[in-house]
């Protein structure tokens, strides 16, 4: 998925539909989230929002602030005018990149792909204080599930309609309410398989039926059959698409001796899965400035994508590591 968008952002006729890889990593991310939660709920019957805010600084921060100061350092070094790139440092470091693309207060070129992880910020920060009260209130129950598929479904409605009253593509794609959908669909399955697994037998085992189908449907025939920039995948056709994505994960999550799962399982991938992070950090800046030298797409591909990656693996290393280990102090 991460080289899939790597792809897309050296040249969006490669893989134009790039936006369903980043659904994924919404999706993923929810999922995740909420299952930390779910535990630590079960285990000391509340939220321990102290531990849970402490551990996601030391993943996600340093080695965020690390890639922005690097940037900032770089800017003021090799290009002119390096002060107009300012805003994008600053909407980028207070993780509103998402709404500042959206209004069109300014686009972030150079640290575009902030939007992204502003998104996945908020998402942080807002999800367990609200979290809480619903599973306060209802518990993991079908009630809960219906609350949150009934968002979910709201926040698709709202989207088309900002569809047909001429909304921008900067709009739909950046908003953090276009995404909450997906983000609540991986919220949605987290409880599913932690909580309700035997009463949603029937569609576990739907989904791992056609695992494979969707998959290619997602990977194959999303990722180059519909455009980003089409305002029509954002009405009923980003749904289906929704759709088939919960089926693509609720089988990969469920399914453990499948050929994708097998092949995920090759060091190879679970290394490139552990540098993900720095990975989608350093590649858009990276490929920015080789594009301010011209560099062309080809060559970008040969020579900044395994320069990202070397990059990626000295983050991992000096930065992420050690403070992942300060991050296992809390738990």
């Amino acid at each position: 998925m991460t080289f899939g968008v790597l792809l897309a952002h050296i040249n969006y006729a490669w893989l134009p539909g790039s936006i369903v890889y980043m659904n994924v990593f919404f999706m993923l991310s929810s999922y995740l989230i909420t299952s930390v939660l779910i535990r630590d709920i079960e285990v000391h019957g509340k939220i321990r929002y102290k531990i849970f805010y402490l551990r996601r600084f030391f993943r996600l921060l340093p080695a965020y602030y690390f890639m922005i100061c690097i940037f900032l350092l770089a800017v003021f070094i090799f290009l002119p005018e390096p002060k107009k790139y300012l805003w994008d440092v600053l909407y980028s470091a207070c993780y509103v990149a998402n709404w500042a693309r959206a209004f069109g207060t300014t686009n972030p070129d150079w640290l575009g792909h902030t939007w992204s992880l502003s998104i996945e910020e908020q998402f942080y920060l807002i999800w367990p204080i609200v979290f809480a009260p619903l599973v306060c209130f209802w518990g993991f129950s079908r009630k809960l599930l219906v609350c949150l598929s009934s968002v979910a479904l709201l926040a698709s409605i709202w989207r088309i309609v900002l569809v047909y009253n001429g909304a921008s593509i900067a709009r739909l794609y950046n908003g953090t309410d276009t995404r909450v959908d997906v983000i609540l669909i991986g919220a949605i399955i987290a409880i599913i398989l932690h909580c309700n697994a035997v009463k949603f037998h029937k569609v576990i085992l739907f989904c791992k039926r056609i695992f494979l189908m969707s998959a290619f449907i997602v990977f194959i025939g999303f990722g180059w059959s519909i455009h980003w920039q089409d305002h029509s995948y954002y009405t009923l056709f980003s749904i289906f698409s929704n759709f088939a994505l919960s089926i693509f994960f609720i089988g990969l999550v469920t399914l453990n001796n499948s050929a994708i799962h097998r092949l995920l399982r090759l060091k190879l991938l679970v290394f490139l899965g552990k540098i993900s992070y720095p990975t989608y950090l350093w590649h858009f800046p990276i490929f920015c400035f080789a594009k301010f030298y011209s560099l062309t797409s080809s060559e970008i591909l040969f020579f900044c994508v395994p320069a990202t990656y070397l990059v990626a693996i000295f983050s991992y290393k000096f930065v992420e590591t050690p403070c992942n280990q300060i991050k296992a102090r809390y738990y």
